[in-house]
């Protein structure tokens, strides 16, 4: 709605938000994006072109992790399981 929503809104790869694991317990669930462990509700900051761009970590499956920038939500999947060559 807003004119310039593309120039506020980044996306998960431009702030470097890959999904690299996730963890289901019953105290709750965690994702790893990038280098940060985080939590199922909880809120991050993420700095680009000197902004600090607020993250909500919407929903954490064992699959994928939904998150929130500005008004937009994303989905994250883990990466394929690479099959290790067997010596």
């Amino acid at each position: 709605m807003s004119d310039n929503g593309e120039d506020e809104t980044a996306r998960p790869e431009d702030l470097g938000l890959e999904l690299r694991a996730v963890i289901i317990g019953p105290q709750g669930n965690l994702a790893v994006l990038g280098e940060e462990v985080v939590e199922e509700g909880s809120q991050i900051v993420v700095s680009q072109k000197g902004r600090t761009i607020p993250v909500r970590i919407a929903k954490i499956t064992g699959e994928h992790a939904s998150i929130e920038i500005g008004e937009k939500e994303y989905e994250l999947r883990l990466p394929p399981v690479a099959s290790i060559p067997s010596h």
